[in-house]
């Protein structure tokens, strides 16, 4: 069996977690989650596809395929668009969980 580096099938497709950018008006580190989350959380994040050209300011809303922002103390918001289904989007939302249990 041949391990999945970048060279991955057609069928099989890698997405990553949006970075934070540095504000310089906060003095830190921060990603905006377009008024669908309301408190910092490092359960917090969105997932992009790296293989659709760079990010350019003002684009990043609509190249968010996956985002996942707590709301307040106890909820959370999901949104999720194509490829990802809702059942998808909700495992991969409960397993940000269950990586930092720790921390809640």
């Amino acid at each position: 069996a041949k391990a999945c580096g970048d060279d991955c099938s057609n069928n099989t497709k890698k997405f990553h977690s949006r970075s934070p950018d540095y504000s310089p008006q906060i003095g830190g580190y921060c990603l905006d989650f377009y008024g669908r989350a309301r408190l910092a959380s490092v359960r917090n994040f969105q997932l992009v596809d790296p293989h659709a050209g760079p990010l350019v300011r003002g684009d990043e809303e609509a190249r968010a395929l996956l985002l996942f922002g707590r709301w307040s103390k106890d909820e959370f918001r999901l949104d999720v668009k194509a490829p990802f289904s809702i059942v998808d989007a909700f495992g991969i939302a409960v397993s940000s969980f269950a990586t930092k249990l720790a921390c809640i």
